[in-house]
């Protein structure tokens, strides 16, 4: 559980340009799909307690530019973020890449 943390704070700090994708927003991202639909549900609700809880449990704030491949594609993204030789995969909103919504074939 430690290394994951530890290459979520890596992740956070620095980027990797070698991939077709990168963060075109700054949005939150968690290493499961229920802990991203926990922060969603947090988000919708106001409830800033249990955001701030998320983004230090499991969820972090991606910067604008670190390098990501897509897993998959649905609602929300499933993404692999690299940093320093390691990988940890993420969901986050589809809007963290794709700005406008719209998720090209």
């Amino acid at each position: 559980m430690k290394k994951w943390y530890l290459v979520m704070a890596a992740v956070v700090l620095a980027c990797s340009p070698a991939s077709a994708e990168t963060i075109q927003q700054s949005m939150p991202a968690c290493v499961s799909e229920e802990l991203f639909d926990q922060v969603v549900t947090a988000m919708r609700n106001k409830d800033e307690a249990g955001f701030g809880y998320l983004m230090s449990h499991g969820c972090v704030a991606l910067r604008q530019g670190v390098a990501v491949s897509l897993l998959n594609r649905g609602p929300e993204l499933h993404i692999r973020v690299y940093s320093g030789g390691e990988a940890v995969e993420l969901w986050t909103f589809v809007t963290s890449v794709y700005p406008d919504g719209i998720i090209p074939d």
